[in-house]
């Protein structure tokens, strides 16, 4: 029963936030392209991610990181996602023309929808109050960060502006997986770590052309 209603809510949120961020790019580009691409493209780099860390985890280095503390283990794992959905983001541009600022962000919170669609429909906490705000935060932490992504791979006249956004995905990721597993009174909070991050995130889409 708590897959079926974290699946719902995870497929709910990231249908939902898809149709929005389809229909705000159509409202400010001429462009009226949809992302299903992308979106197929982040439940493709999840699967990858997934099967990496089943391969890595048999690793003796894997048993030594687990063991590291919270703090390291969450931007282990932010770093092996957003590298994930970097690797996508380059995938879902091949052969296409280069796109402007709001279209490569507008991508990149697809993909992030898509990979939050499976990675998060299989995470199934022992306590409810994680289990709830987890499945309210996690899908527009994906998008978040993936957009920031998208905007670090818009730059290209400005090569740094992507190692920037990776390092602001990771560190934004990483927090959040932090709070996640520390729980208590963090849980609740990462609401406004993600709602922070997102305004940050459509401050930077108002400034794209």
């Amino acid at each position: 029963m708590r897959l079926l209603v974290n699946g719902g809510v995870t497929a709910l949120f990231s249908f939902g936030l898809l149709a929005v961020i389809t229909a705000y790019h159509h409202r400010v580009s001429r462009d009226h392209r949809n992302f299903t691409r992308e979106f197929l493209l982040g439940i493709a780099a999840a699967v990858a991610v997934v099967l990496f860390r089943a391969v890595a985890a048999e690793l003796p280095v894997s048993r030594a990181i687990m063991s590291a503390g919270l703090l390291t283990t969450g931007i282990l794992v932010a770093v092996t996602e957003e590298a994930g959905k970097l690797a996508g983001l380059g995938v879902s541009r091949l052969r296409l023309p280069p796109a402007g600022g709001h279209e490569n962000i507008f991508a990149g919170m697809a993909l992030g929808l898509g990979f939050a669609l499976f990675e998060n429909s299989w995470y199934l906490p022992d306590a409810t109050l994680v289990l709830v705000f987890r499945g309210v935060t996690a899908v527009p932490l994906h998008a978040t960060t993936a957009g920031l992504l998208g905007w670090g791979l818009a730059s290209t006249n400005r090569p740094n502006r992507l190692g920037l956004a990776f390092l602001a995905a990771v560190a934004l990721h990483g927090g959040y997986n932090a709070m996640i597993e520390q729980g208590g009174i963090l849980v609740p909070a990462t609401v406004f770590l993600v709602g922070a991050a997102a305004t940050v995130l459509v401050m930077v889409i108002s400034t794209q052309e």
